[in-house]
């Protein structure tokens, strides 16, 4: 009986100690985030995504694979887009990829560290962005 008791609290420590850090949502969908004057549109299908990007009158887009990335050493995890090479003329351009560092989730919003890849020029910088999904 003891044994059986002692394999049971084991089990239960065991268990009790995974990382408590990952995030499960459903991710697919069109998701939205807005910076002062600079808004993100984002779509993500089956592990590819869509991407445009307003700053005032300037728009770009992008499009490629996501991934989910675990790191112990950040809060949660991390929605990684790589984006898809653009090849123009005989030019080939490396788009930067993005990071999204998640803070907490839900099916319908995402807390993120503030992506903007120039955020030293921002005052909200490392400010918690809310990613709302806008529909399926």
């Amino acid at each position: 009986m003891k044994t059986v008791i002692v394999a049971i609290l084991l089990f239960l420590n065991f268990t009790s100690c995974t990382n408590t850090a990952s995030v499960k949502i459903n991710i697919d969908g069109k998701w939205k985030y807005v910076l002062k004057n600079y808004s993100v549109n984002i779509t993500f299908k089956n592990g590819f995504y869509n991407s445009s990007n307003h700053h005032d009158d300037l728009i770009f887009h992008s499009k490629g694979k996501y991934f989910f990335l675990e790191n112990t050493k950040r809060a949660k995890m991390t929605i990684v887009l790589v984006p898809d090479l653009v090849i123009e003329q005989s030019d080939t351009i490396i788009q930067d990829c993005t990071y999204l560092d998640v803070i907490s989730a839900t099916d319908s919003l995402i807390i993120v560290r503030n992506p903007w890849p120039f955020d030293y020029l921002d005052k909200k910088r490392n400010a918690d962005i809310e990613v709302r999904k806008v529909s399926r």
